[in-house]
């Protein structure tokens, strides 16, 4: 079985556990400070990294699933029992009401911009758009966020992000997060993505992009390339998270990957040496694309299309 089924595995099932015994108040999860303990799930990759036999991974991805589903969960369900909410015997007003708000730059001038998206938690989708340079659409009830302008020697950098950096994590089955952001086909961008536990789906097929630098967390990201550009390089850098990445057939790509316990499917790919991969045709192919992987416990896939 392959390393990061058992990771989710034995991260769901614990996870599960954890949440359905602290809400029926079976164990107490208020007192511990959990993050204390976190480092443990690092020290168990480094010993996979060490022993790289696959019963040995095997058998630390599993612990590894089992003990960060613990530790996570464990720390969300005692963040949310210990709060103590005391307003005057008021309603808690912790939930607020889901808001959609619009962001928006319009600009036919501008042929080249860098965006930075940052977003904690929740669900991003990233495409093409025709009408603006940038624009954004965002449901919540837990942040604000702000879209910040600049041109500076002649570039142009856009930085959309949430106001509230800290949200709390009480009552987290209730909060909703959503942002639906597209940029200009007729702009050559370079971006950086920087989520924590989002479900992201960045569609690049029409936009030109020159780099894409993606930071995630425990997240679902599934990208899929163009070929608007003569060279693309992307650089994904995530602990436990799955990614897919889909590369037009025309294109020719090169994968460096270090990973821990991660599993990787790449379709029509060859290993030229440890940690390199190459495309069946990246010697002849005029428009190339160079990924780069850095990865914990993850599932990372190359699907040509």
């Amino acid at each position: 079985m392959k390393t990061g089924t058992l990771f989710w595995g034995g991260f769901l099932l614990s996870s599960g556990c954890v949440l359905l015994l602290g809400n029926y108040n079976v164990v107490d999860f208020g007192d511990f400070e959990w993050f204390k303990i976190t480092p443990v799930a690092l020290i168990l990759i480094g010993i996979a990294v060490l022993f790289p036999k696959d019963s040995v991974k095997a058998v630390i991805a599993t612990l590894s699933g089992i003990f960060l589903g613990t530790t996570l969960f464990a720390g969300i369900q005692g963040s949310t029992q210990s709060c103590t909410w005391k307003m005057n015997n008021k309603k808690n007003h912790s939930h607020h009401s889901t808001k959609t708000m619009n962001y928006a730059i319009k600009d036919d001038t501008t042929q080249s911009a860098e965006a930075t998206i940052s977003m904690g938690a929740g669900e991003l989708i990233l495409k093409a758009g025709d009408e603006h340079l940038f624009s954004a659409t965002v449901e919540s009830n837990i942040s604000n966020f702000a879209l910040t302008d600049t041109i500076i020697n002649g570039k142009r950098t856009l930085w959309f992000e949430p106001k509230e950096k800290n949200i709390s994590l009480s009552g987290l089955h209730n909060n909703h997060n959503e942002a639906d952001i597209q940029l200009s086909e007729s702009v050559s961008w370079k971006l950086n993505v920087d989520i924590g536990a989002t479900d992201a789906n960045i569609d690049l097929a029409q936009i030109k992009v020159e780099s894409l630098d993606i930071s995630a967390g425990i997240a679902d990201v599934d990208v899929t390339l163009g070929e608007l550009q003569d060279n693309i390089k992307v650089a994904y850098n995530g602990g436990a998270s799955s990614v897919r990445l889909r590369v037009p057939k025309n294109l020719g790509c090169e994968i460096h990957i270090q990973q821990a316990l991660s599993d990787i499917n790449f379709d029509n790919f060859t290993e030229k040496s440890e940690g390199i991969y190459q495309s069946d045709n990246y010697s002849s192919a005029t428009k190339k694309a160079l990924v780069t992987f850095d990865v914990g416990v993850s599932d990372v896939e190359i699907v040509r299309y």
